[in-house]
């Protein structure tokens, strides 16, 4: 997600691999997952080719980019989409049904209003939206793109593949519900949303993680 294009140019794109597995241990976000030692999610592999500029500034060095997303759940009653599990952020970000832009509508979208769990948050710390209350909104910069949202509380579960328990590990966390979003590269991608994996200094507070 954070590739520049200053310094690289895009040339193409390469299909999807076939399924993979990411291994998921995380003391914060799935406790649950912890007391049955690990939670395997299935992941599709996204490749992106671009040509990096070499220090003579005459020949250029083929660059290959590999993204992985699985499926995750929000809502009750649940709610489906793809997201990436993005080592270089810490948001879980999702499009919202507010966002009418192309990237979103491309998407699915989230809908507070199907979901009985959900809950719309004023400010970042996590203070209930309230008639007459401002709500703040946070943009997000990615590399080529950016995309402004809301924050929301709800139900997150992590589908475990073929094989491990049935029953999901969820957790109520606080995202951003995205509210805009910017047409490059959000509508290229295959994905609807953004799994945060980085340190915590990377998301907006702890319980965005």
């Amino acid at each position: 997600m954070a590739e520049n294009p200053a310094q690289s140019k895009r040339i193409g794109r390469v299909p999807l691999s076939t399924l993979s597995a990411l291994v998921f241990v995380s003391p914060k976000l799935f406790a649950q997952a912890l007391v049955q030692g690990t939670l395997t999610v299935p992941l599709q592999e996204y490749v992106s080719l671009y040509e990096r500029p070499m220090q003579d500034g005459k020949n250029h060095l083929p660059l290959r980019v590999s993204e992985y997303y699985g499926s995750v759940s929000m809502g009750t009653p649940p709610q489906d989409f793809d997201v990436v599990f993005d080592t270089g952020s810490g948001n879980i970000v999702l499009p919202t049904l507010k966002c009418s832009d192309e990237a979103c509508e491309d998407h699915h979208r989230f809908s507070s209003g199907a979901s009985r769990s959900s809950l719309q948050l004023a400010l970042e710390d996590g203070t209930p939206l309230q008639p007459g209350l401002d709500r703040d909104t946070t943009t997000i910069t990615y590399g080529t793109g950016k995309l402004t949202g809301e924050y929301i509380q709800d139900m997150l579960c992590l589908k475990q593949g073929s094989g491990a328990a049935s029953n999901p590990a969820c957790l109520k966390v606080d995202f951003l519900g995205v509210t805009q979003e910017s047409r490059f590269p959000f509508t290229e991608l295959p994905f609807d949303g953004i799994f945060g994996l980085g340190l915590g200094g990377l998301s907006v507070r702890s319980q965005f993680v």
